[in-house]
């Protein structure tokens, strides 16, 4: 199928860094594809359709998907949206986060159950707490900057997740 393709981290502005920011085009239609690193959509403002492994998410200001490397999706962001992709390299990801005990909490769940064959495909989080949307401005602030600040701050985000109550404001999609 044409639709489908891989894509590598080296599509990025900065492909040697462990975690990339960008911002996805508005009113764009992108191929259905997966690639082999995590990624996170946060919508900053307006609205966009996140098609993952064949379900429609609708998002809109405020919500997160947290994307499992090998995950098939696309995205279509409406104009004047501003939708910001967190690109996180797959050894980063599983070399920082995989190796802690984890709590029972969605997040968790989604990261430990990251490593193995049979894993949860993504984590929506309808809407996220005022820490959490701080962590991401200030990500979003120092998007350019050091690529170790902009490690920590994502290690500051994944902290914040597992501190969320199990089961508050999200839901895990497992695969098929």
């Amino acid at each position: 199928d044409d639709r489908c393709y891989n894509t590598k981290y080296s599509h990025c502005k900065y492909p040697n860094q462990k975690v990339s920011i960008c911002m996805h085009p508005a009113s764009r239609f992108g191929a259905y594809h997966v690639h082999d690193f995590f990624e996170i959509n946060y919508v900053y403002t307006g609205k966009c359709l996140n098609f993952i492994d064949g379900k429609t998410i609708t998002m809109e200001q405020g919500s997160l998907v947290l994307m499992n490397a090998g995950t098939f999706h696309t995205v279509y962001s409406f104009n004047d949206s501003i939708i910001y992709n967190i690109l996180l390299r797959k050894s980063w990801f599983t070399e920082t986060l995989c190796h802690y005990s984890l709590p029972e909490s969605p997040a968790g769940k989604f990261i430990s159950a990251s490593k193995k064959p049979s894993y949860f495909k993504y984590l929506f989080y309808s809407s996220v707490p005022s820490d959490i949307k701080e962590t991401l401005e200030e990500l979003f602030a120092n998007k350019e900057s050091n690529p170790l600040l902009i490690e920590s701050i994502t290690l500051k985000l994944f902290v914040q997740f597992l501190e969320l109550e199990k089961g508050r404001l999200s839901e895990i999609r497992g695969s098929a």
